[in-house]
């Protein structure tokens, strides 16, 4: 899914391909997205059934922090996520900011809300790396780049250290809070980029 949301993607992009917005071709590589994201929401639905099949068959206890969803719960879920997405897009962020909260209100652990976030944000941000990739934006800053990324996974790897421990484990809420800071910082930034730098004029779509 991934691959196929990268190639339509780069389909779309101007700097790319040269389609003009609100082309008949752009608005193919646009709404041929959907039936995809609906195959893959329906498929996820079946394996989420034969799983909880599959552990009522062997009698299995609940999972301390695995969410229950209903019927319910599997049609708000995915529209929740879309918001998550839309906002996303809109003030180009990778989704953590939003996806994070929403796991820990569904029941998810601190821990494992942080780990599936930053999952997903991978496959969220890479379609934005490939099109700059292609397109020379990053060129230039490569090496800046490259760097970020080490220095990225350096600070995962000892936040992964300092989570495993002892310490940690048994006070919980010290990634909370350290989420709730990352928010609230997120948020100030937000603000100060909106009231200083972003243009509030409307325009039209194409």
């Amino acid at each position: 899914f991934n691959l196929i949301f990268c190639l339509d993607y780069l389909a779309m992009s101007q700097d790319v391909d040269g389609v003009e917005k609100c082309s008949v071709l752009y608005w193919i590589a646009l709404l041929g997205l959907y039936p995809v994201v609906a195959l893959s929401l329906l498929l996820a639905i079946r394996f989420m059934r034969e799983l909880a099949e599959w552990h009522a068959s062997r009698h299995d206890p609940p999972v301390q922090g695995d969410p229950v969803l209903g019927r319910a719960g599997l049609v708000v879920v995915p529209f929740l996520a879309m918001a998550v997405g839309l906002l996303a897009g809109l003030l180009g962020l990778g989704g953590g900011e939003f996806m994070v909260p929403l796991l820990l209100e569904l029941g998810v652990q601190a821990r494992v809300a942080a780990a599936t976030s930053g999952f997903l944000i991978f496959f969220n941000t890479s379609s934005n790396v490939v099109h700059y990739l292609v397109a020379g934006t990053i060129e230039p800053f490569m090496g800046y780049g490259i760097a970020c990324f080490f220095m990225a996974m350096m600070g995962s790897f000892c936040g992964l250290l300092a989570g495993n421990t002892q310490y940690v484990q048994n006070h919980s809420y010290i990634i909370i809070f350290l989420v709730a800071f990352a928010l609230l910082a997120s948020a100030a930034l937000l603000l100060f980029r909106g009231f200083s730098e972003i243009n509030w004029t409307f325009g039209g779509f194409c």
